[in-house]
């Protein structure tokens, strides 16, 4: 029993720091801030850890330090990823909501192939999937792409303004909490 536990946590424990990744960039995508700012403070934060590097041995199975220091960076950078977004996020001032007008400065779509699987291996093409987006300004100069329905995409004209819900989160990033 102990030998099957030790080759599944390599797996979980990746499947974990994945999720982490997953969730934390939900959260970014209702956050306006830089991609690059969470990024950099969860690699800052992995690096000031790194002397934990050699903790990791009991899962990389290896004394080898580069090992188990990429093991280390990935695991807690990913961590760290999604504390940093999802206490702005949670941890959010209720009273800081106010609304603010933004401008619409373009509209696209996104077109993908669907495929259905119609036997072993083998993949046929079953239409298409379009998905819809605005890019808006806000006033302080912030771009943002927000993904919205076909109804509110074609009834939203370029040069628009919408009304957003917008909240203060705890770590001060600006979270939209009610989207077009």
């Amino acid at each position: 029993m102990k030998a099957l536990f030790f080759k599944i946590v390599p797996y979980v424990t990746m499947l974990v720091a994945i999720l982490a990744w997953a969730f934390g960039y939900v959260i970014y995508e209702e956050t306006l801030i830089a991609w690059w700012e969470p990024l950099s403070m969860a690699l800052i934060l992995a690096i000031a850890t790194l002397f934990f590097a050699k903790k990791w041995q009991w899962l990389t199975r290896s004394d080898n330090n580069i090992l188990n220091g990429i093991c280390h960076l990935f695991h807690a950078s990913a961590f760290c990823y999604l504390m940093i977004l999802g206490g702005n996020f949670m941890l959010a001032d209720p009273s800081s909501t106010r609304e603010e007008k933004v401008t619409v400065l373009s509209k696209h779509i996104e077109t993908h192939k669907q495929t259905r699987r119609v036997g072993n291996h083998r993949y046929v093409p079953a239409g298409e999937r379009k998905e819809y987006y605005l890019q808006v300004i806000f006033e302080n100069g912030t771009r943002k792409k927000l993904p919205v329905s076909l109804s509110t995409y074609n009834n939203t004209r370029t040069n628009a303004t919408r009304t957003l819900t917008l909240e203060k989160g705890f770590f001060g990033y600006t979270i939209i909490k009610k989207g077009i």
